[in-house]
């Protein structure tokens, strides 16, 4: 595999980009009266909207949001500095078994729970994109801990 497209230590970094951009960038805009209902934005390519009733985001979207962006910005991570140690998940498949379900649960929870509290309940988008993709980030960190050591075991 190409060194450059390697996960590695970069990718925790891109991470943070985007989480953080998430956290600056995101907004939501709830409408009351005739036309009720809220659209919103969710650094750096996700929207969605609906009407008076919450409506989920699409299962899988939140995910791919936060994880597909900080791949790519790792990989040019990669491409200007290398050297970098590669992370346990291009090694072993513990990772994965961890990894999966994990953000499985962070995903879900950020498609169901987000249009509900914005909506219904009035909390600020911003913080709440945060949370859910703090809880992705997790879901990697947990993974590539728990998998260090595993290379070759399976």
């Amino acid at each position: 595999m190409n060194p450059h497209f390697r996960p590695t230590i970069h990718l925790y970094v891109s991470m943070g980009f985007v989480a953080a951009g998430a956290a600056l960038l995101s907004r939501a805009s709830v409408r009351t009266g005739d036309l009720a209902g809220a659209d919103y934005f969710v650094f750096p390519f996700l929207r969605h909207g609906h009407g008076p009733e919450p409506a989920f985001f699409f299962p899988g979207s939140w995910a791919l949001n936060f994880l597909v962006p900080s791949y790519f910005l790792s990989v040019l991570m990669n491409a200007v500095r290398t050297g970098s140690r590669p992370l346990a998940a291009s090694t072993t498949p513990l990772f994965w078994y961890l990894w999966v379900p994990v953000t499985a649960i962070a995903d879900v929870a950020a498609d169901t729970l987000v249009p509900h509290l914005v909506a219904r309940r009035g909390w600020p988008l911003p913080p709440l994109a945060l949370a859910a993709d703090l809880l992705l980030m997790l879901a990697v960190v947990a993974a590539v801990a728990a998998s260090r050591g595993a290379e070759g075991e399976w």
